[in-house]
């Protein structure tokens, strides 16, 4: 099928998606997001690692906004995760 736009003929391929995301990359992905979204809550740590870890990630957080140097060491950490995570989806082999 060839569709025109602006003078440029467009050929629209019609396949199904069919790949579906492995369980190491859907982890990776509900991790980042829980990162994105709830990073100052340590959304991420209470799903990767229970609740402990997610209360000392907030207490963390707490005290990093309480301190001038604890805040960019927060920054840093996080910016971190972010990476750490985006290599894990990347490099995701089941």
């Amino acid at each position: 099928m060839l569709t025109e736009t602006s003078g440029v003929a467009i050929r629209m391929v019609d396949t199904p998606i069919t790949t579906m995301l492995r369980k190491a990359e859907k982890q990776a992905l509900a991790s980042l997001f829980l990162l994105f979204i709830g990073a100052p809550l340590a959304l991420d740590r209470f799903y990767e690692s229970g609740v402990t870890e997610g209360i000392l990630g907030i207490v963390g957080f707490i005290i990093s906004v309480c301190t001038l140097i604890g805040l960019p060491i927060w920054l840093f950490l996080v910016v971190r995760k972010e990476f750490v995570l985006l290599r894990r989806f990347v490099d995701a082999n089941d």
